[in-house]
């Protein structure tokens, strides 16, 4: 009798420890995914909001693939885009590509994509990004589906894409990005500003422009005053 009490005792605790460890780790990968998220959206903010005014930002209509919407946000010129140690810098185009999830079926990944000078011009001929163009490095995956869009300020509304040939030359004001889950939990929403920067191009072009003004209006000055004398 008192053995077969210890051996009940010995299985509710049991349980109840095996009950505890597996709470235990759903809390620890739960917090894992909490830092994951906090760290990569950070690194969306400090990127995008960082742009500088030389660099273009666009992105064709999405399109769909496997069932999963596949989007591609070019930043154009904008060499320092995502680089960190193991990454060189100096691409010609850094792509954030949105789309089917390559290790789970039926899921959403985020992917970083470089291009280079060379593999940005294959892309310009073939209009097209192929997995093999340029090197990927997948920041988010196991998502339900990533949507992405852009505040027009000059006609004051948000669109869903910013594509060269209806916004050539022009940035957006803001980006809005959302993650929904493939448990159902609360979809992650977060709006990126985009500096209203003057490219640096422009700005040297003018402050030559205005130092030859200048010294044209001096000469003139020394002039008349050579003539007075």
């Amino acid at each position: 009798m008192a053995i077969g009490l210890i051996g009940v005792v010995l299985t509710g605790v049991y349980k109840v420890a095996s009950k505890s460890i597996e709470l235990s780790d759903n809390v620890l990968i739960r917090q894992h995914e909490n830092m994951h998220m906090h760290s990569f959206m950070g690194l969306l903010k400090r990127n995008i909001e960082d742009i500088p005014g030389n660099a273009q930002i666009n992105m064709e209509p999405a399109q769909g693939q496997s069932g999963i919407a596949r989007s591609e946000i070019a930043l154009v010129d904008y060499p320092l885009a995502f680089s960190w140690a193991g990454v060189s810098a100096g691409s010609k185009i850094v792509f954030i590509v949105t789309g089917p999830d390559k290790s789970l079926q039926g899921a959403s990944q985020i992917e970083i994509r470089y291009l280079n000078q060379e593999e940005a011009e294959v892309y310009e001929e073939r209009q097209s990004l192929s997995d093999d163009l340029g090197m990927g490095i997948v920041l988010m995956n196991g998502l339900k589906n990533v949507t992405w869009n852009f505040y027009d300020q000059r006609n004051k509304e948000w669109v869903d894409n910013w594509s060269v040939e209806e916004y050539p030359n022009q940035r957006p004001s803001m980006v809005y990005m959302e993650i929904s889950f493939l448990d159902d939990s609360e979809p992650i929403q977060s709006y990126y500003w985009i500096p209203t920067v003057e490219d640096p191009a422009v700005n040297e072009c003018d402050a030559i422009q205005k130092g030859d003004l200048l010294q044209e209006l001096v000469q003139e000055l020394l002039q008349k005053l050579a003539q007075e004398t």
